[in-house]
């Protein structure tokens, strides 16, 4: 019978210290679901880490192509307002044909051009009329004060006047000399009712 107190005692003493290794398999399991929680999430957190270089990387590299594409464009804004300024003052100093047949595609150069053939046209007209005007000048052997010619704003109204005047008679001499017909002018006399 003491065989099996014995085995008894030591069956209890198995029973407890199995339940003991249950409670502390249960513990290690707890802690092995969280470790398994946490390894997944470190996981989780090193796969971002990993999207978020390359996306940094995607971001630097389209950066640097931006950087790139605006110095190049600032570049050509550069040379092309420097081929303005250079076509510009070259007009200035000389005269220039220019082909309106064939526009450039670009607006501001097309419109350039127009410029520049409206410019020609209007230092043509104005070296025609000054040259007309000191023909007309010389042919009439007229005393004039030419720095103030044009100059209305401290001339009185009745010089003014005056001066118009005295133009009238001769403006179908001036408009003959530049090349213009005068259109004839209705009359302003009313005819007679019988």
């Amino acid at each position: 019978m003491k065989e099996f107190v014995r085995l008894g005692t030591q069956f209890i003493g198995y029973r407890d210290y199995a339940a003991s290794l249950e409670g502390t398999l249960a513990e290690a399991n707890k802690r092995a679901d969280a470790l398994a929680i946490k390894l997944e999430q470190s996981e989780t957190t090193r796969k971002k880490a990993e999207a978020d270089d390359a996306a940094i990387e995607d971001l630097r590299k389209r950066l640097h192509d931006a950087e790139t594409s605006l110095s190049d464009n600032i570049a050509q804004q550069f040379a092309r307002e420097k081929e303005i300024l250079t076509r510009v003052e070259s007009q200035r100093k000389t005269q220039q044909d220019y082909d309106l047949e064939n526009p450039e595609g670009d607006r501001l150069l097309d419109a350039l051009s127009l410029l520049e053939i409206h410019g020609d046209e209007a230092r043509e007209g104005l070296a025609e009329a000054r040259s007309g005007t000191i023909a007309l000048v010389t042919d009439s052997q007229q005393d004039v004060d030419w720095a103030r010619v044009g100059d209305t704003k401290e001339m009185e109204t009745k010089r003014w006047q005056s001066l118009i005047k005295a133009a009238k008679p001769n403006s179908k001499k001036i408009l003959a000399y530049l090349g213009c017909k005068p259109t004839p002018a209705p009359s302003s006399s009313k005819p007679e009712v019988k």
